[in-house]
């Protein structure tokens, strides 16, 4: 009989060892996913001002004629999105969009080579027309950036825009 008491409590230490494990394992779980939601969150806010910024460039350009701050973009390699992220001077050429707290953004208007395509044409894959027909357009490039100060998050956005 005294056999089976020792036997029972390795059983009960067991048990409470596997609860244990389940515990912390649903813990790190819930950790995790609370990162994963708050990266989230960080990247939709980042998007937002991105977006936020480029609707900001789009409406300068077309209430400017022509739009007097122009950047002169030189990329210099194929890798684009490393020019836009690392590259490009930001804070010297970009124009700034204020949104409050620690979100971050900013534009910049490109002049492009060449003009809008003309009425007769479908704007080709890029589905992009003048707005009057009748008169010749300038293309333009709008290149936005939002970012949130404390975290990495970084989100950059182009349009083209005919003027």
């Amino acid at each position: 009989m005294t056999d089976s008491r020792g036997a029972v409590l390795v059983i009960s230490l067991v048990l409470l060892l596997a609860l244990s494990l389940i515990g912390v394992s649903a813990m790190q779980s819930a950790t995790q996913e609370e990162h994963i939601a708050g990266n989230f969150n960080q990247r939709n806010i980042v998007f937002q001002a991105a977006e936020g910024a480029l609707r900001a460039g789009e409406r300068y350009v077309s209430s400017t004629t022509p739009p007097t701050t122009v950047a002169q973009v030189t990329t210099g390699t194929n890798d684009l999105v490393t020019y836009w992220q690392n590259v490009f001077g930001w804070s010297d050429t970009g124009t700034s969009v204020s949104l409050g707290g620690n979100v971050q953004a900013s534009y910049v208007v490109e002049l492009m080579a060449g003009t809008c395509p003309s009425s007769g044409t479908s704007g080709g894959d890029l589905g992009i027309k003048p707005k009057d027909p009748s008169q010749s357009a300038t293309l333009y490039r709008v290149t936005a950036r939002g970012i949130v100060a404390a975290t990495d998050a970084v989100a950059i956005l182009q349009s083209l825009y005919c003027h």
